[in-house]
């Protein structure tokens, strides 16, 4: 794989997951400001993190798949 496709994969992934993360933190938060004593702000947090980090992972995974089709 060349170095021009694999940068391209990395972008998606990257893209990919800060649009999961963005989508997972609105709905907590919404969730949250529907009901206040749901989650606290760490939990928000540390829970965008961990969707960042995994979905990165399976994005590094599943675009290289997709864009050799």
């Amino acid at each position: 794989m060349d170095k021009k496709k694999q940068n391209k994969n990395r972008i998606l992934a990257l893209a990919s997951s800060i649009i999961t993360t963005t989508f997972f933190a609105g709905v907590a938060i919404s969730i949250n400001n529907g009901n206040p004593d749901t989650f606290a702000d760490v939990d928000i947090v540390a829970g965008s993190i961990f969707v960042f980090l995994l979905s990165f992972i399976l994005f590094l995974l599943i675009w290289p798949m997709l864009v050799d089709e």
